[in-house]
C-alpha cells in the first residue's frame, strides 16, 4: 500500500493510505475501521496535508477531499458537487496562513478548510450568464442577470426563476 502521511501519536504511529486509515504500535499494523477508511479505499488516495487545527486534508483521484479528524473519523468530504473544479485532485498544500491548496491535472485551487463552501453555477440550475446582484431578503437569496431574477429555492441547492421578475434587471 502507499502512505501518503505517517505522523507519530502516542507510543505508535498514524498512517493514511491507500489501504484506508491505520495506526502501528511495536511490529503491530492495525486497520482503522471507520468511514474515512472506507471513503479513502473507494477512493485512491493520493496525498494529505495537516491542516493547522490538527485535521487531516486527503486528496483522492476519484472524489475529491477527505477532511479527517484528529479521531481518525471523517468530518466531511468536498468534490465536483461542492465545488472544486474537478473530483480528480493530485496535490494538498497549507500555505503559512493555514490556507489549503489544491492541485488537480488543470487547476490550482484554495479551499477555506474551515468552512463548507458551495459553488453555484449550471449544476444549481444558474444560466451560464454574467450576474449582476445578490441579495438577501430575510432567509431568502436572490441572484439578478441582465434578464431575469432567480431564487435560492428554499432547502435546496437549487435556483428557480422569478416568474413576475423575468424581465432586464440592473443593480
Amino acid at each position: 500500500a502507499g502512505i501518503f502521511w505517517l505522523e507519530r501519536r502516542g507510543a505508535g504511529w498514524f498512517l493514511v493510505t491507500s489501504e484506508g486509515l491505520f495506526r502501528l504500535s511495536g511490529e503491530k499494523l492495525q486497520a482503522i475501521q471507520r468511514e474515512a477508511g472506507d471513503f479513502l479505499r473507494a477512493n485512491s488516495p493520493c496525498s494529505a496535508a495537516q491542516l493547522p487545527d490538527g485535521r487531516l486534508a486527503v486528496a483522492t483521484l476519484r472524489n475529491g477531499i477527505a477532511f479527517i479528524r484528529p479521531d481518525a473519523s471523517l468530518e466531511r468530504t468536498m468534490s465536483d458537487a461542492d465545488g472544486l473544479p474537478t473530483r480528480l485532485i493530485t496535490g494538498l498544500f497549507v500555505d503559512r496562513d493555514g490556507g489549503l491548496w489544491a492541485t488537480s491535472l488543470a487547476h490550482i485551487s484554495r479551499i477555506a478548510a474551515s468552512s463548507p463552501s458551495t459553488v453555484f453555477d449550471t449544476r444549481a440550475a444558474l444560466p451560464n450568464k454574467p450576474y449582476h446582484a445578490l441579495a438577501a431578503v430575510g432567509d431568502r437569496v436572490f441572484a439578478a442577470t441582465d434578464d431575469a431574477v432567480y431564487e435560492l429555492a428554499g432547502g435546496e441547492r437549487r435556483f428557480v426563476p422569478v416568474e413576475a421578475l423575468r424581465e432586464p434587471v440592473s443593480a
